[in-house]
Order: C-alpha cells, then sequence, then structure tokens
C-alpha cells in the first residue's frame, strides 16, 4: 500500500489524492501505516497544511468535491 500511494502522490493531481486516500473517517496513514496513537489530531494537522496548501479554509477540507 505504501509503494501504491507514493506513485499516486508522483502522477495524481494532490486533490485527486487527498480525496482518494484521506476523504472518510478512516484515515489508513495514521491509524494503520503510521501507527499514531492520536491519529485524529495527525489528521487535523494534515488538514491544515492542505488548506493552506490549496487556499482554502480548513473547514472545507473534509468537504472538498471536485
Amino acid at each position: 500500500m505504501e509503494d501504491e500511494f507514493k506513485e499516486k502522490l508522483l502522477e495524481m493531481d494532490i486533490r485527486d489524492v487527498y480525496q482518494r486516500y484521506f476523504l472518510g473517517h478512516d484515515v489508513w496513514l495514521f491509524r494503520k501505516h503510521l501507527k499514531t496513537t492520536n491519529h485524529a489530531q495527525e489528521y487535523d494537522n494534515l488538514k491544515l497544511f492542505m488548506s493552506k496548501g490549496l487556499e482554502l479554509h480548513v473547514n472545507n477540507i473534509a468537504n472538498l468535491s471536485m
């Protein structure tokens, strides 16, 4: 799964990667791969990072639609 994710980061538009891998309640990257105990906080940190990069308000990140 990690190799696939890396490939998609290089190949796909960042919005498509975000929608495919990070929308939803189960953010596998934090829960399974990174095995963080505070994956909800890590997800919030990612949304802050994404909001700056996409120039969107952080509250719009989880509701991002293409």
